[in-house]
């Protein structure tokens, strides 16, 4: 019963490691370890007659192979999650990039690192949308649809796995050019612009103006743009459920 209950901890273990929220670094260690085992503790009732004999003999050599699989499972679910953040994360990097207030930094709480400040407000914005619509829920779904198509000792990285993830990770750059196509639009046409008045005034100082009028039209553009948002970030939440389901295609070579 022990090692079956260690393998099951292990699969949703690699997933609270890796999905937001549950992994925020403000969560601590503590806190993140209760939370698998009450999570594992709900689970193992209905996976544990699914995890065959030859998995659990603790004396077995594919036993570390095993808890390693139950691992790599969770961080793969959890993996997918994390890409979407990441692409948030890219799109508040443009428009901080394109307003010209990339240097002023915020701690992401997520990873306790130096982020720009817009890339901290859309990962906030996105993880309470995230909340809202129950997607940590498709997360345990995905979870425990996993046993069926991949049981203890029958994960296999496969090509197409790996294939699907580095598409995922491709798509970070896409997501964020996106949802920041608006500001970085709005901001192409005014460095346009001031490029021209440059050529036709060379007096004007533009160095000084350009400044001011490029956050003010990118603080407008975005604040206009946060009306359409909500919707966007649910339409790449509801994406990234249909991308778990078809991980979990993928996790049996």
């Amino acid at each position: 019963m022990v090692v079956r209950f260690v393998l099951v901890l292990a699969r949703f273990g690699g997933l609270v490691t890796f999905v937001p929220f549950w992994s925020n670094a403000a969560v601590n260690a503590r806190t993140r370890i209760i939370i698998a085992l009450m999570l594992s503790l709900v689970a193992y009732p209905v996976v544990a007659d699914s995890i065959p004999a030859s998995a659990i003999d603790p004396t077995s050599s594919s036993m570390v192979m095993n808890v390693f699989g139950e691992l790599m499972i969770g961080f793969a679910i959890g993996l997918v999650v994390r890409f979407v953040f990441a692409g948030l994360e890219m799109a508040g990097q443009l428009v901080g990039f394109q307003i010209g207030l990339s240097v002023v930094n915020a701690i992401d709480p997520q990873s306790q690192v130096r982020v720009p400040t817009f890339s901290a407000f859309f990962t906030f914005f996105a993880s309470v949308i995230f909340l809202m619509i129950d997607a940590h829920h498709w997360c345990l779904i995905a979870v425990f649809h996993s046993y069926d198509r991949a049981p203890v000792g029958g994960f296999h990285l496969s090509g197409q796995l790996l294939d699907f993830l580095i598409t995922l990770a491709g798509q970070i750059f896409a997501t964020g050019l996106q949802l920041s196509a608006a500001v970085v639009a709005v901001l192409v046409v005014i460095d346009i612009a001031l490029g021209i008045i440059a050529r036709a005034a060379p007096q004007i100082q533009l160095l000084v103006i350009s400044f001011p009028i490029k956050i003010m039209a990118g603080l407008i553009t975005l604040g206009l743009s946060l009306y359409f948002f909500p919707a966007a970030v649910e339409s790449y939440l509801q994406k990234m459920q249909s991308n778990l389901f078809k991980l979990i295609t993928l996790l049996h070579g």
